[in-house]
């Protein structure tokens, strides 16, 4: 007996990672729909404070209001100005449990979300160093 699926979950997802530059490193969150992997936003940082991430949510926020929000449980994804953010919006929070299997497919692994990922990283580091504005 197969039942037709008659709602869509809207669900975005929160990845870091941090680019080697020639002189240091940059550290970068990504925004993205989990269904269709669009890039909703995203930021640079030099450092893991969590307003980056939190500039990158507000920004996705203009696009679209997810039902779920998931990330993995980093610091800057568990302070309480970044789930403030989403529980004013009555977003539910879903995070990765700790050597989950989406932690390491998201953000390291094969697939199109980590590819996501990587292209945003060389073409940064193609600049070779990160100009503050």
């Amino acid at each position: 007996f197969a039942r037709k699926l008659t709602f869509c979950v809207v669900q975005f997802f929160g990845s870091r990672s941090y680019i080697r530059l020639s002189k240091g490193f940059v550290y970068l969150v990504a925004i993205m729909d989990w269904h269709s992997r669009y890039v909703l936003s995203w930021e640079l940082s030099t450092n893991m404070e969590a307003d980056f991430c939190i500039r990158a949510l507000e920004h996705a926020l203009i696009i679209g209001k997810p039902e779920i929000f998931n990330t993995d449980q980093g610091s800057q994804f568990t302070s309480k100005d970044f789930t403030n953010i989403l529980l004013n919006e009555a977003i539910l929070v879903s995070m990765d449990g700790r050597g989950g299997p989406w932690t390491t497919s998201l953000s390291r692994g094969s697939g199109d979300r980590s590819n996501t990922m990587r292209y945003i990283s060389m073409t940064i580091r193609q600049y070779g160093v990160l100009v503050a504005a």
